[in-house]
């Protein structure tokens, strides 16, 4: 995929909500850029997102309805949890199941559970030196926070970024030597109508369409609130304004539970990555997200039992009228 998957700050999350499959034959290259000695301008390579079973970090700069931001981290290994499975693909939707690793025993503070059943250590954010982020409406510096050092900043005006824009992050020469990304600016996505997902009929998606669009949507439908290995629907979408989800994808996503409140998301932006360490990737999304309400057929999601219908009451366990 070029765009992340999302991601609200807890993606921020960053390492669990990507699904990128890795750079793709439509780099953008040749956009003209400042020369790192001032001189001639250097192109802009953007080179679409990092396998998922390889990003060890990601930096997220991101125009939310009300506020923009700047947050990432890069660590020392790939959290395997963060890698989903994919049960099912169709064209440039795939459903994508969280995975629960299981050890036994139980592994120790500091330790993760690898995909293996076997226990790891957790991978721990590095010291990647400063980030510095040029090419927003403000410029911005920032140094790794402490426990942690993962790099955030907030304080920017909103959206953070032009249309156009030409956004290179760069770091200094810290655990993984200097680092640089690229991005572009765009005009935030504007989303549609509501989403109905019924049984058997596919998913139009419609929302504004730039002209000659460098950018892609990422669409995500999450219809089980409370399912131990919930599974996604995720789109990697070319930014035309319009998109059909096949009605198989649909059943399936159905038929892989439905419970509490849906939800959507689509985002437009952005996807750079940088291979690091021979077998390792690292990447930057430039994205604004959208919400987008979803309704299942024949599932009325609730907080109280005045929410639904005459002879049914709320199970709270699972935000759903029985």
């Amino acid at each position: 995929m070029r765009l992340l998957r999302a991601i609200a700050v807890c993606c921020t999350t960053l390492a669990a909500c990507g699904t990128g499959s890795g750079p793709t034959d439509d780099t953008v290259a040749g956009l003209p850029g400042a020369g790192e000695d001032g001189g001639e301008p250097a192109p802009l390579e953007i080179d679409g997102p990092c396998p998922v079973d390889a990003r060890i970090g990601a930096f997220l700069i991101e125009a939310q309805e009300e506020f923009s931001l700047v947050d990432g981290a890069v660590a020392d290994g790939v959290v395997p949890a963060s890698v989903p499975e994919e049960v099912l693909a169709e064209g440039d939707c795939r459903l994508l199941r969280r995975r629960n690793p299981f050890c036994d025993p139980p592994c120790l503070a500091g330790q993760t559970c690898g995909l293996d059943g076997a226990c790891i250590p957790f991978p721990s954010n590095q010291d990647v030196g400063t980030v510095t982020v040029t090419g927003l409406v403000d410029p911005v510096e920032i140094q790794p926070l402490q426990p942690g050092n993962r790099y955030s900043f907030t304080d920017l005006p909103n959206p953070a970024f032009e249309p156009g824009a030409e956004i290179r992050l760069r770091t200094t020469s810290g655990r993984y030597g200097e680092l640089g990304l690229d991005g572009l600016g765009f005009v935030p996505i504007a989303p549609g109508d509501a989403w109905t997902i019924a049984p058997s009929e596919p998913l139009d998606v419609r929302w504004d369409a730039p002209e000659d669009a460098l950018t892609r949507v990422e669409l995500r439908v999450d219809i089980d609130q409370h399912g131990n290995s919930p599974v996604s629907l995720v789109c990697d979408l070319p930014d035309t304004g319009s998109a059909r989800i096949p009605s198989s994808l649909v059943d399936a996503l159905l038929g892989s539970g439905v419970s509490g409140f849906p939800s959507g998301r689509l985002a437009r932006g952005t996807t750079d990555s940088l291979d690091v360490d021979g077998a390792s990737c690292v990447e930057l999304s430039v994205a604004s997200p959208r919400s987008v309400a979803v309704r299942v057929e024949g599932h009325v999601p609730c907080d109280g039992d005045d929410a639904c219908p005459d002879g049914q009451s709320c199970d709270l366990a699972t935000n759903t009228c029985r």
